[in-house]
């Protein structure tokens, strides 16, 4: 005999979810929250996210939000013990509408902390060895905290996972010119080839576990 599992598509079981910012503190949102959407992809190099909030308290003037807060959700699917526990960053406040007297509602648009700095970092050097090596150089210019915990400290760089190494294309070198990070590492994507495979399908991009870079296959 076996247990009836009663879950459906897109169940989730919300354990944690709080904006920390540095003019307030943490704050708990788990009560405002009234659903989320995550999105990744291997075409988008960083996770973004939608959270969807019923405000009657006040919230958006006390903590303040006035983005680059942090906020960390941790949620699972019942059923299935790995959580998905990470941190983004407020970069926008849309749709913003009054619903009652005291009640509105909006989103906060959020892109994870290492998309986040990509907008704002800018390299102007020139590399030179390994593009598996030079990956992971590039990469850590922007590496962030993967989560940040309710006293504000961080717990953990989001790792990068590099596979096959170490690569064929040894000897690569270019000049990075303004160019960003993210830039930078999509370029090495397209410019490499795995020793062992010899394949030339590399890709950038984040997943639930952190950032990788390599072939799909």
């Amino acid at each position: 005999m076996t247990d009836e599992i009663n879950v459906s598509a897109g169940d989730v079981r919300i354990e944690e979810a709080y904006i920390t910012s540095n003019i307030s503190g943490t704050t708990d949102i788990k009560n405002f929250l009234m659903g989320f959407d995550i999105f990744h992809a291997v075409d988008v190099n960083s996770i973004t996210a939608n959270f969807y909030i019923a405000d009657a308290s006040g919230l958006i003037t006390a903590i303040p939000i006035n983005g680059q807060e942090y906020l960390t959700v941790k949620f699972r699917t019942p059923n299935i013990d790995e959580a998905f526990h990470r941190t983004f960053v407020i970069h926008t406040i849309s749709n913003r509408s009054l619903m009652r007297d005291r009640e509105q509602r909006y989103t906060l648009e959020c892109i994870t902390p290492e998309g986040y700095l990509d907008t704002t970092n800018r390299l102007n050097q020139k590399f030179k060895g390994g593009t598996d090596e030079l990956a992971e150089l590039i990469y850590s210019t922007v590496a962030e905290n993967k989560i940040i915990t309710e006293d504000g400290k961080g717990v953990g760089l989001t790792p990068i996972e590099i596979l096959d190494r170490p690569f064929a294309t040894n000897n690569f070198e270019f000049l990075a010119n303004y160019w960003s990070p993210f830039k930078c590492l999509n370029f090495l994507a397209s410019r490499s080839r795995h020793a062992s495979t010899n394949k030339t399908n590399l890709l950038f991009f984040e997943r639930a576990a952190g950032y990788f870079f390599g072939s799909l296959e």
